[in-house]
C-alpha cells in the first residue's frame, strides 16, 4: 500500500528486488530437492548436471523433458547416463513442440513434493522456459525455485558469416538463422487471457535472427500497436548481433505503423521484465497485452515471470518448422549462473486477480 492506495499487481512487481546473475561453478543440489532439465542440441543443455556429478551432488531427483519430434543429436541420451552414474531417480517426460499444452502441469505436479525446484533453462525451448516458470510459480506452494542458465562460448551466425551471406545474396533479405519456417503460432490454454470483442492487440514481440517469426506473428495476430524489444548482447564482441537482425528484420520493420521500440540486455532479465512491466501499466487498460517470448533465453525467463503473476496477458509462439543443423548453434559454455527467485515478495504480486488490485 503506498499513500493509502492498494497497489496493483503490476505495481507490486515492479517493487520486487529481482536478483541479479550469481556466476557459479556448479549448481548445489541437495538429496531433497530436483533438477528439470531438457535435452537439446547445444553443449550447455548437458553442463550444469554434469557439473553437479563431478562435485560429488547425488540423491536428488531428476526431472528430464525429451523433445518431439525426436532429433538424433538432441542430448538426452548423455544427460540420461549421467543420470544413472549419480544414482538419480528419473522422471521422463516428453514435450511435444507442435502440441506444446498441458507440459506445466505435468512438471508442476512432479514438483510438488520438493522444497527447492532447479530449473536448468540451458536446453529449453522459450515457449517451454515460459510455460515452465508460469506453472511452478503461479500456485500458492513456497518452494523455492532457482533459474540455472548456461551462457555459451560462441553464438551462431560469426560476424564473418553474416556478412559473407548478406554478400552472397542479391534480393531482400531471405535469410534465417537457427530455425526456418513456421510451423504454426501456438497458444496454449494456460498462457491463454480472456479478450473483449474489438479490444486493441498491443504485441510485444523480439526481432530475432529467424525473420520469419515476427512477420508470421503479424500476418496471424493484425496488431493494432507493436512494442519491439531489441536484443542488446552482453559482451561486446557481439554487439553487432543488434544491427544485423534489425537489418534481417527491415522489411517488417518498415511496413510497420504504430510500433515502439525497446532496447534490452540479452542476459540481464531484469531488464526486459521492466519494460514489460512498463507497458502493461500504460497500455493494459486499454489494449490487450500479447507477448511473444522470440528474444534470448534469459528474456523468456522474464516473459514467465511477468506471465506467472499478470494473468490477463496472452503468451503466444511462432513453433519453427525446421532447425537448422547441430552445429549450428551455440558452442561451448563460457559461464554458468544462478538466480534464485524471491518467492516469497512475488506471492504477494500472487494475490491479485488479472492484474487488478
Amino acid at each position: 500500500m503506498v499513500n493509502n492506495r492498494l497497489l496493483r499487481a503490476d505495481e507490486r512487481l515492479a517493487n520486487v528486488q529481482w536478483p541479479d546473475l550469481q556466476r557459479i561453478k556448479a549448481p548445489h543440489i541437495g538429496i531433497d530437492d530436483c533438477l528439470l532439465v531438457c535435452g537439446g542440441f547445444e553443449d550447455r543443455a548437458i553442463e550444469a548436471l554434469h557439473r553437479s556429478y563431478a562435485a560429488g551432488y547425488f540423491g536428488f531427483a531428476l526431472g528430464l523433458i525429451t523433445y518431439r519430434p525426436i532429433y538424433q543429436q538432441n542430448r538426452s541420451d548423455e544427460l540420461r547416463k549421467i543420470g544413472r552414474d549419480a544414482h538419480l531417480q528419473i522422471t521422463e517426460f516428453v514435450y511435444d513442440r507442435e502440441n506444446p499444452a498441458d507440459i506445466g502441469e505435468q512438471l508442476k505436479h512432479f514438483a510438488h513434493d520438493f522444497e527447492h525446484v532447479f530449473v536448468d533453462i540451458s536446453g529449453m525451448s522459450r515457449l517451454l522456459i515460459v510455460q515452465t516458470l508460469v506453472a511452478l510459480l503461479g500456485e500458492s506452494h513456497n518452494r523455492a525455485v532457482t533459474i540455472i542458465y548456461g551462457e555459451a562460448k560462441e553464438y551462431p551466425p560469426t560476424k564473418a558469416q553474416f556478412s559473407q551471406d548478406r554478400q552472397s545474396i542479391d534480393s531482400e533479405p531471405v535469410l534465417s538463422y537457427i530455425s526456418s519456417g513456421i510451423f504454426e503460432v501456438a497458444s496454449t490454454p494456460e498462457l491463454a487471457s480472456v479478450s473483449m470483442l474489438g479490444e486493441a492487440i498491443r504485441l510485444v514481440a523480439f526481432p530475432s535472427f529467424d525473420p520469419m517469426q515476427l512477420s508470421n506473428l503479424i500476418q496471424e495476430l493484425q496488431p493494432t500497436y507493436i512494442e519491439l524489444i531489441h536484443g542488446v548482447p552482453p559482451a561486446q564482441k557481439n554487439k553487432w548481433r543488434t544491427e544485423a537482425i534489425d537489418e534481417l528484420n527491415r522489411p517488417t520493420l518498415d511496413a510497420l505503423q504504430r510500433q515502439k521500440s525497446h532496447r534490452a540486455s540479452t542476459r540481464d532479465y531484469r531488464e526486459t521484465l521492466r519494460i514489460l512491466i512498463k507497458v502493461y501499466g500504460e497500455r493494459s487498460m486499454f489494449d490487450r497485452i500479447v507477448v511473444a517470448p522470440t528474444g534470448s533465453k534469459m528474456q523468456a525467463v522474464a516473459v514467465g515471470l511477468f506471465r506467472s503473476v499478470l494473468y490477463d496477458v496472452q503468451v503466444v509462439y511462432p513453433t519453427p518448422q525446421v532447425f537448422t543443423a547441430p552445429h549450428e548453434h551455440t558452442v561451448g559454455i563460457r559461464q554458468l549462473y544462478k538466480v534464485d527467485l524471491p518467492i516469497e515478495a512475488m506471492r504477494i504480486g500472487n494475490r491479485g486477480v488479472e492484474g487488478s488490485c
